[in-house]
C-alpha cells in the first residue's frame, strides 16, 4: 500500500496524507478522521523514517516521546530471561531500532513503572497480559498490544499458532512411521495444553493415538517430571514417540531419561518445541524441534503496536505467527 492509495480513499492529496502522518497537518478532525480510517482499511503502515525522503519526525502519527513500553507480566525480574525470551526481545528492539524508537523494558510485581503512569511512553507491549486482567484498567487508554498468552478482549493480540504447532508434531511423527506416542502437559501453561489437543487430534486424524501425561507447573518442578516419565516408561507397549512441548522440559527429560538408561533418539524419539537454540545445542542427539520463531513474534508484535498507534479507533485483532519444523 502507499500513500496515493490511501490518498485516493480519503478522497484527499497525498500531501495532505503525508502532513497528517507527520502530524504537521492543519486539517479539520473530519478529514483526519477520514485518513486515519483509510490507512486502517488498507492496513498501510507508514515506512520507517530513514526510508522516507526529506526531513520527518521520529515514526509516524501519534508518537511524542519515541519510547515504547516493554512490559513483562510473567516474570518476577528482565535480567535472567530464558532464551525463548530473550529471542522475541532482540526482535521488538530489532524492529522498533529501524523506526529510531527506544525501548523501556521492566517486570511487573506490581504498580506500573513510572514511565508508563506518567504517560512518558508512546505505547506498550504487554508479555502475557491475560495473566494480568487488572492491567487493561491500569494502563488506561494507551496504545497497547498483547504478546503471548491466550487473546484478550481489550486490546490487539499476537501469538504463535500453537494449533499449528501440534499439527506439524504430529505430521513428524506419523511421517516417520510412529503410531504410538506421547505427550508431556504443563496444565499451568495454556500454550501447552493447545498444542497437545491439537497433536492429539492430528495423530488420530493420521491413524496414531497418543498417550498424554500430565501435571501442574512442569517446568519449575522436576520429581513431577521425573514421575511422568516413570509413568511413560512404564507403559506397555511404551510410545515410540515423545512430543515436548517446550526446550526447557525437553533438556531436563534428557537428564531423566539417561538417568533410567534410555538413550534419546535411540529408545525412543524426542521432538521439541520452541527452538531455544542455547538449549537444543547443549543436547546430544539434538532433537528436532517446531521453531515457533520467537525473534519473528517480537517484531510481529512491534509492527502490530506502531500500527495500532496510526490506527487507534481500528477493531481489535489477534494475528499468529506460523510455526515451521526443524529437523536435525
Amino acid at each position: 500500500m502507499s500513500i496515493q492509495e490511501v490518498a485516493k480513499l480519503a478522497g484527499v492529496s497525498p500531501t495532505t496524507v503525508s502532513r497528517i502522518i507527520n502530524n504537521k497537518a492543519r486539517a479539520s478532525e473530519e478529514t483526519i478522521r477520514a485518513v486515519r480510517k483509510s490507512m486502517a482499511k488498507l492496513k498501510y503502515v507508514p515506512r520507517p523514517p530513514g526510508r522516507r525522503p526529506g526531513r520527518r519526525p521520529m515514526a509516524g502519527s501519534g508518537l511524542r516521546t519515541g519510547r515504547i513500553a516493554v512490559l513483562f507480566l510473567d516474570r518476577p525480574d528482565v535480567s535472567q530471561l530464558p532464551p525463548f525470551y530473550v529471542e522475541m526481545l532482540f526482535g521488538i528492539q530489532r524492529f522498533l531500532n529501524a523506526h529510531d524508537l527506544a525501548t523501556t523494558v521492566a517486570a511487573v510485581n506490581g504498580p506500573l513503572p513510572v514511565e508508563v503512569r506518567n504517560q512518558d511512553v508512546d505505547a506498550a507491549l504487554l508479555i502475557n497480559a491475560s495473566s494480568h486482567r487488572k492491567i487493561s484498567k491500569t494502563i488506561g487508554k494507551m496504545p497497547v498490544v498483547s504478546l503471548l498468552g491466550p487473546p484478550v478482549s481489550w486490546c490487539d493480540s499476537v501469538t504463535p499458532d500453537n494449533p499449528r504447532a501440534g499439527a506439524l508434531a504430529a505430521a513428524f511423527f506419523l511421517k516417520r512411521g510412529h503410531r504410538h506416542c506421547a505427550f508431556f502437559e504443563d496444565r499451568s501453561h495454556s500454550a501447552t495444553q493447545v498444542r497437545g489437543r491439537a497433536f492429539s487430534a492430528e495423530m488420530e486424524r493420521g491413524g496414531g493415538k497418543v498417550d498424554t501425561f500430565g501435571a501442574k507447573k512442569l517446568h519449575f518442578h522436576r520429581d513431577r517430571l521425573v514421575k511422568l516419565a516413570d509413568q511413560l516408561l512404564s507403559t506397555s507397549p511404551r510410545p515410540t514417540g515423545l512430543f515436548v512441548p517446550t526446550d526447557m522440559l525437553t533438556a531436563k527429560l534428557y537428564g531423566i531419561l539417561y538417568e533410567r538408561g534410555i538413550r534419546p533418539q535411540h529408545d525412543i524419539e524426542l521432538l521439541s518445541c520452541n527452538n531455544e537454540k542455547p538449549i537444543i545445542q547443549l543436547l546430544h542427539p539434538e532433537p528436532a524441534v517446531v521453531d515457533i520463531r520467537s525473534g519473528t513474534l517480537g517484531e510481529r508484535a512491534a509492527e502490530q503496536l506502531l500500527w495500532r498507534v496510526v490506527n487507534p479507533d481500528a477493531p481489535f485483532v489477534h494475528l499468529t505467527v506460523q510455526p515451521t519444523l526443524a529437523e536435525r
